[in-house]
């Protein structure tokens, strides 16, 4: 199944869901579910039911590598940055030996766009970065 290239309510689903709020439930319904495939992903990554040049390849269509560096919509970026916390360390360990080079190429790319994107999408790419730089190891509080 494809992304959505956009999150923007379509005429159709305007006309389903009528009230705003029911509007803005299907919405973000849509989102977590969308993020949640992407932490399913990553866990089949994880469990080695998925190579890495699979998850390679998601990685570098939700980001732009592979669409002429094309600037990819906020949501793709959520998604990368979900996909990314789920899989990072494991990448980025010695056991996966192209996992490095993957991580500083999806690292180098998410600076490179960081500025184009809303003060949100900003701050998840900067807290994937840092949680990186810390070698995957959360803060708490």
């Amino acid at each position: 199944e494809s992304l959505p290239t956009t999150f923007e309510p379509t005429d159709d689903d305007k006309a389903k869901f009528p009230d705003s709020e029911d509007l803005q439930r299907e919405m973000k319904k849509r989102k977590d579910k969308m993020l949640a495939n992407m932490k399913f992903i990553g866990n089949l990554f994880l469990r080695q039911l998925l190579s890495i040049k699979v998850i390679g390849q998601v990685v570098k269509g939700l980001i732009g590598i592979k669409d002429g560096n094309a600037l990819p919509k906020d949501h793709m970026i959520e998604c990368v940055c979900e996909l990314l916390q789920a899989i990072g360390s494991t990448v980025d360990s010695e056991k996966t030996p192209q996992g490095k080079a993957l991580m500083d190429a999806y690292a180098a790319r998410l600076k490179d766009i960081k500025a184009a994107f809303s003060m949100r999408i900003q701050v998840s790419i900067e807290n994937l970065l840092q949680l990186r730089k810390n070698r995957w190891q959360k803060k708490l509080f």
